[in-house]
């Protein structure tokens, strides 16, 4: 990170999603589930294999991978699992209406994962490693590469399926409410805002030197 090396003042301000882009859709058409989907890219970082290896301790439910990138790596992971192939973000949100919750194995997150934002725009809670995890309602951290507490996570949720539709609703107004991009304009704002500050007191300092 920059503060790793060496910089003093770091402000991070997150992405931002657009509420326009979530309105109402239909859910896409699937066989009978609970479905716990992952819509992203497959590759290693993603850290799959964990969600895999999960998805084997959750019999009840089935896995939906979403890709604008080839998943045929992936093709008989687990019973019944389903790939989608497709770059259409109407379609991605169309699957993920249809599922029930969302899972985001990843680990190691340099930056701020984009998908996360979407999942829970669309209702859906979602089930995080520790590394990719963000303090948003609607998000269950578990320890990284732990399948177990992974699968133990989405268990609970589907079992719960009341509790977790409601649980997604909250997660898409804190979403909408705090990570639009008026917020953070706001938040950008705010940084701009010390930024001026700190060089006025500098000016200042200066001055009386």
């Amino acid at each position: 990170t920059l503060g790793e090396l060496g910089c003093r003042h770091v402000i991070f301000v997150p992405p931002g999603v657009d509420p326009d882009e979530f309105g109402p859709v239909a859910p896409a058409e699937l066989p009978p589930g609970p479905w716990v989907i992952y819509a992203g890219n497959p590759d290693r970082y993603q850290d799959l294999d964990v969600l895999v290896a999960a998805m084997r301790r959750v019999p009840e439910a089935r896995l939906l991978l979403v890709s604008a990138s080839p998943l045929d790596d992936w093709a008989g992971a687990v019973p019944g699992i389903r790939l989608e192939v497709t770059g259409d973000f109407e379609r991605v949100r169309a699957l993920m209406a249809a599922a029930t919750v969302a899972a985001l194995p990843r680990t190691t997150c340099s930056g701020y994962p984009i998908k996360l934002l979407n999942y829970l725009a669309m209702r859906l809670p979602t089930v995080a490693a520790a590394g990719s995890a963000q303090p948003l309602t609607g998000v269950i951290p578990v320890p990284d590469h732990d399948p177990e507490a992974l699968a133990a996570a989405l268990h609970a949720l589907i079992e719960d399926p009341v509790g977790t539709a409601a649980l997604g609703e909250r997660a898409r107004r804190d979403v909408f409410s705090r990570c639009s991009w008026d917020a953070r304009a706001a938040d950008l704002e705010g940084v701009y805002a010390a930024v001026l500050a700190r060089q006025g007191g500098a000016k200042r300092a200066h001055r009386a030197v």
